[in-house]
């Protein structure tokens, strides 16, 4: 059950149906295995959360990168080849935060107005009498 309380998810879980009653450890294994509950999982509400807007999880995204990237600059390399994948990794991500912060940028800006105003509907034509 200890794997099941550390799931992001964990904490609004109130029961767990098991359907292996030989094996208890299996159902907590599958619902643990597939990153979001199934069947087996009861949530304190009517409906499991819902899943984070894309900002949010970009902006979740970006942090660990830029943590990581901490991590990479303090790293103390014990040779040359571990200096070159040290910096291969800070490289790589400065990169993938540069690419989450445009993301970010993309999802949380308004969508963008054209040029152009709506021409609103077509207005009828006048006709000719002869």
């Amino acid at each position: 059950m200890r794997a099941l309380r550390e799931q992001p998810w964990g904490p609004s879980v109130i029961a767990i149906r098991i359907d292996y009653p030989d094996d208890p450890e299996a159902a907590e294994r599958e619902a643990v295995f597939a990153e979001r509950p199934k069947y087996n999982v009861v949530f304190t509400g009517r409906n499991p959360p819902p899943p984070p807007d894309p900002a949010s999880r970009l902006r979740t995204e970006l942090a660990v990168e830029r943590r990581r990237l901490e991590q990479f600059e303090a790293a103390v390399p014990v040779s040359p080849t571990h200096l070159r994948l040290i910096e291969r990794g800070i490289r790589a991500k400065r990169a993938k935060i540069a690419k989450l912060t445009e993301e970010v940028r993309a999802v949380e800006a308004p969508p963008a107005r054209t040029a152009e105003p709506d021409p609103g509907p077509p207005r009828p034509v006048p006709r000719r009498s002869p």
